[in-house]
């Protein structure tokens, strides 16, 4: 009567084990990596949005400005004025949707600059004039605003690569 051929066995059974545990490893870590990476894409876009709605208001910021200084008052092209409000608003409102839609994945830094930004918005939007004064008050802040977020998200972007 032969021996059963345990040796054999058990050399199979660890060298099936350690492949499905070497495999399960490779999957996690890489679901992992994966992960990690769709998480840098989604702030990614989500930053760019942002900064790219805030650089729109800022852009038709100066149209109304340009008006403002240039034009005279009774002369005003009421629809040129109007459709850079509108076009003013519609981009500020693409921002805070992109902050509202991402707010989970945003830096706490950023979120904290963005927030102040707002309300210091609301400030000035209490002034429903047209005034050059109050127009400049938000380039400025916008610009300010825009040039600090850039800087976190880059930092923010920078520390996930690593």
């Amino acid at each position: 009567m032969t021996e059963f051929p345990w040796a054999a066995v058990v050399t199979g059974a660890s060298t099936i084990t350690g492949t499905l545990g070497a495999v399960v490893l490779t999957m996690w870590l890489t679901g992992r990596r994966t992960m990690r990476e769709r998480l840098w894409d989604i702030r990614r876009e989500a930053y760019g949005e942002i900064i790219s709605a805030l650089t729109e208001t800022l852009a038709h910021t100066d149209e109304i400005i340009h008006v403002i200084d240039h034009v005279d008052p009774r002369h005003w092209p009421a629809e040129a004025v109007s459709a850079s409000v509108g076009r003013w608003n519609e981009h500020a409102a693409a921002a805070r949707r992109h902050v509202a839609k991402n707010r989970v994945v945003l830096a706490a830094d950023f979120l904290r600059v963005y927030d102040a930004f707002g309300v210091k918005m609301k400030e000035l939007d209490a002034d429903t004039t047209i005034r050059q004064e109050r127009f400049q008050a938000a380039r400025d802040l916008i610009d300010e605003t825009r040039r600090e977020l850039e800087r976190l998200a880059r930092r923010a972007l920078r520390s996930e690569e690593t």
